[in-house]
């Protein structure tokens, strides 16, 4: 638990909130995806998932030019 908070202290102070952004547009994907594809696909899946939420942090980045 420890290691943990220490870790995430550091890549929160590291990167900020545009690690958080990526990372929560690709858990969704991968959540919502996990659920409509079958098992098969799942390696699939992960990559579709990063590229969306590397797409959705772009989007931000964007959108607040």
């Amino acid at each position: 638990m420890l290691l943990g908070a220490f870790f995430g202290a550091f890549v929160g102070r590291y990167c900020g909130a545009s690690f958080l952004v990526a990372a929560l547009a690709s858990a969704a994907t991968w959540a919502i995806g996990r659920r409509l594809l079958k098992a098969k696909l799942e390696p699939l899946l992960i990559a579709i998932s990063i590229h969306t939420g590397h797409m959705f942090w772009f989007a931000i980045g964007v959108m607040t030019l």
